[in-house]
């Protein structure tokens, strides 16, 4: 009877060794710790039981993505001014089995001068993204920037990255707006702008609006994303792009809830590809993620009790004075593979 328990108890070593090290659970602790690693808690990506050199490596990955700067003139006039905003939506799901799966919303905008940047007005305080969107007279939003965010308690009142609104630079890192850094431009014939660039950069290219995050997901048409998932793990996703004929498109994905575990950088740079999307970028995630449409907010936020977060700024779509809106549902979009 010992020797029977003395051999189950070493099978149980040898596969635990083999799981962790070497099968999935090894592909599951590097999951794990590109999630840890692209958030502001980078202090816990020691649980994973990884070694220094391995996380040092997906660490440099996040801090320093590939990335193209785009000049506008690569990209397509726009389309003009219409007398009627069709806005769409379309919900998208997707399951991959036992490794994750998703819920999300996406916005075509087919007017891009309609798309602009607005920040909190309120002193050292972020706003929620319904109130953004009110007091701008938007009828669509989108979390945009990043923000200081200690202990999960962050209030958005300290935004990170580049931020421009109505031509006006309203924060740079370090407030130096000299600083690179990944950001997303809309210049004002309405042609998205990304890359690596300073503030003063984007101004000088006639840039008027901005928001600061990364990594790009399409460049000029090609993907960025190459191999892999992107190397930032499963999480709640926000990210803007533009197709070649003007039209903005938003996506929101839900994560880290029972009905939707979240998207890797590669699933979101695929949806957008799919779409005719030729350049996209990634804005903050995680439970910032959040879509506005007309009045209520359509995405679920992963935020504590699914209550939308104070955000430093938003993406919106405001409407031009006495323009007709419609509101128009696309089929949605339900796949699974795997």
């Amino acid at each position: 009877m010992k020797k029977r328990w003395r051999v189950l108890l070493l099978i149980l070593v040898v596969f635990s060794v083999w799981f962790f090290s070497f099968g999935p659970g090894y592909q599951y602790r590097k999951l794990a710790a590109e999630m840890i690693l692209s958030s502001q808690h980078r202090q816990l990506a020691w649980l994973t039981f990884l070694s220094p050199e391995e996380l040092k490596a997906i660490q440099e990955n996040i801090d320093r993505p590939a990335f193209k700067n785009l000049p506008a003139d690569l990209i397509s006039t726009p389309k003009q001014k219409q007398s009627t905003l069709s806005i769409e939506v379309e919900s998208i799901e997707r399951n991959y089995g036992p490794d994750h799966y998703f819920k999300g919303k996406i916005l075509y905008i087919p007017d891009p001068k309609m798309v602009k940047m607005v920040t909190s007005t309120t002193p050292n305080q972020g706003e929620q993204i319904q109130v953004l969107a009110k007091k701008s007279g938007a009828i669509a939003a989108i979390n945009a920037n990043g923000f200081h965010d200690p202990n999960g308690q962050g209030n958005g009142g300290i935004p990170l990255g580049i931020i421009i609104e109505n031509g006006v630079i309203m924060n740079a890192p370090d407030n130096n707006p000299d600083e690179k850094d990944y950001v997303a431009g809309l210049t004002k014939d309405g042609v998205l702008i990304t890359g690596f660039y300073s503030a003063h950069e984007l101004i000088r290219m006639g840039v008027t609006d901005a928001g600061g995050f990364k990594p790009q997901l399409i460049v000029n048409g090609e993907k960025m994303i190459k191999k892999g998932n992107g190397g930032w793990g499963i999480a709640p996703r926000t990210a803007i792009g533009q197709k070649e004929d003007g039209t903005i498109v938003m996506i929101v994905i839900e994560g880290r809830q029972v009905q939707s575990l979240g998207a890797t950088l590669k699933d979101v740079q695929d949806l957008l590809y799919e779409r005719g999307v030729v350049n996209a970028i990634c804005m903050d995630g995680g439970s910032s993620s959040i879509m506005y449409l007309n009045g209520e907010t359509i995405t679920t936020p992963s935020s504590q009790g699914n209550i939308s977060r104070f955000l430093p700024n938003a993406w919106v779509v405001i409407p031009d004075e006495n323009q007709e809106i419609k509101i128009v549902q696309k089929p949605s979009d339900t796949k699974s593979k795997g």
